[in-house]
């Protein structure tokens, strides 16, 4: 449950919310008043609340200590009209700190806009909207070169590139519905480091962090393999349904010139005679 929830963080002067799903990791830090306090809410909990946010002119927020356990706290919301009031879930947040690449593990550093990025990375994911497996759920592989940072299907269905301020050489492969949203979340120019293929990504951009684990390359070649085999497999199901046709086609030929065929068709000429037999007979008995 705990992975299910946002956390909210008051330490020195700043307010630190994170939250996981188990692939992503975000993290947005904002000035706030001097404290240490600590809440963690339900995400549910907290959907009702975007709506207002958006809406609000002005917003305060603060902690209140329960009354049973003082070292636990509320998380307190309000605004112009309306006051939300969360209890603190039990239960210890994962350091998250830990899952943040290092620099010395970063291979690649890359500066580029998200609203091209996200063009591409959406017109790449609606090359497989045939498929059982929707393109949201695919790999888009990432690769940076001089100057441009490239997304690839790796399965020859599509390839495009973008302009982008590049250091180093980085690849990694990111599920394109994570992917999309990533850079829907960070919204302009954004700050993306690659480490190796098996390690995490950072997106970062005025303070929010998007930290996103990758999908193994092996993993994206194991999906092309098997469309492959399904092709493949469907192919010969098409061939195997069209040979019974033309075996049955020569089977009827074969039988043509049976003579047992036409035998139970003399049966009824020897009785229709021997209906016109009696016929004969009867005027004579009268």
């Amino acid at each position: 449950p705990i992975l299910h929830t946002v956390l909210f963080r008051q330490s020195g002067r700043k307010l630190t919310l994170a939250s996981c799903d188990g692939f992503r990791l975000a993290v947005n830090e904002l000035p706030f008043e001097e404290g240490e306090n600590e809440a963690k809410v339900d995400i549910d909990d907290l959907k009702g609340l975007i709506p207002a946010l958006k809406k609000a002119k002005r917003v305060r927020l603060w902690f209140e200590s329960w009354q049973d356990k003082p070292e636990h706290h509320n998380l307190v919301i309000e605004t112009e009209l309306v006051k939300y009031r969360y209890r603190s879930l039990d239960g210890d947040f994962p350091e998250y700190d830990s899952f943040i690449p290092h620099d010395e593990a970063v291979q690649a550093s890359v500066r580029f806009d998200t609203s091209q990025a996200a063009k591409s990375v959406n017109s790449l994911a609606s090359l497989w909207f045939n498929h059982n497996i929707t393109g949201k759920e695919r790999p888009i592989i990432i690769t940076t070169t001089e100057g441009k940072l490239i997304f690839d299907t790796k399965d020859e269905r599509g390839k495009t590139e973008i302009e982008a301020e590049v250091e180093g050489e980085g690849r990694t492969a990111i599920q394109a519905g994570y992917l999309s949203q990533a850079l829907k979340a960070c919204n302009g120019m954004v700050d993306f480091k690659i480490g190796n293929p098996q390690s995490a990504s950072l997106f970062s951009v005025n303070g929010y962090r998007l930290i996103q684990m990758p999908m193994l390359v092996s993993q994206a070649n194991a999906v092309s393999e098997a469309e492959a085999i399904a092709a493949q497999a469907e192919e010969k199901g098409q061939a195997e349904e069209e040979n019974p046709e033309q075996g049955e086609g020569q089977t009827q030929a074969e039988g043509q010139p049976e003579p047992e065929a036409q035998k139970p068709e003399a049966k009824p000429k020897s009785k229709s005679k021997s209906k016109k037999k009696g016929k004969a007979k009867e005027p004579v008995a009268v």
